[in-house]
């Protein structure tokens, strides 16, 4: 009878690390790297199912039998849970949308594939930067949230907490 493998990582011998399933939570490591797919899907057309194929690949799940699981428990359901994830699908779900009816008016135009490469990762950088900005938004907001507690004397596990509706009307959010 074969010994039963414990709960901590497992590597392969081919090399990636597997980690074993069993309905293990999202992380913020593979939010970031599943919203990556996603962002970079490469065309038409993008499908939920087709999504959860790459990130088993791309994330190396496996069960301790070793096969391939469902993503440690993760579903099509349970991805498109996450705002995040979603968010990014819808997005690259319409720009592969634009990108097609494009290619279908214009078909002449758009052959040079470079030209298209190009045009795709012009795309992804626009994406990247409305993100960036957003995020330096988010952060200038928490930085406020923290001067102004701090100001005001509470202890560190204090300082992130919103400001009061007063503080908001003076511009300071």
């Amino acid at each position: 009878m074969a010994k039963p493998m414990s709960k901590v990582a497992l590597r392969n011998a081919e090399g990636p690390k597997l980690r074993v399933a069993g309905r293990r939570r999202i992380t913020d490591y593979d939010m970031r790297t599943i919203v990556q797919i996603v962002r970079n899907w490469p065309a038409a057309p993008i499908t939920w199912e087709l999504i959860v194929e790459k990130v088993e690949r791309e994330l190396a799940v496996a069960d301790p039998e070793g096969k391939k699981s469902g993503l440690g428990g993760w579903t099509r359901q349970g991805l498109s849970r996450r705002p995040a994830i979603k968010k990014a699908y819808l997005e690259r779900r319409t720009e592969l949308a634009i990108e097609v009816e494009r290619v279908k008016k214009n078909p002449a135009r758009n052959r040079d594939p470079e030209i298209v490469v190009l045009r795709r990762e012009r795309d992804a950088l626009k994406i990247e930067n409305a993100q960036l900005i957003e995020q330096i938004q988010q952060y200038r907001q928490r930085i406020a949230f923290m001067t102004h507690n701090a100001a005001v004397g509470k202890p560190p596990d204090q300082l992130e907490q919103p400001l009061k509706k007063k503080m908001h009307r003076r511009g300071l959010d």
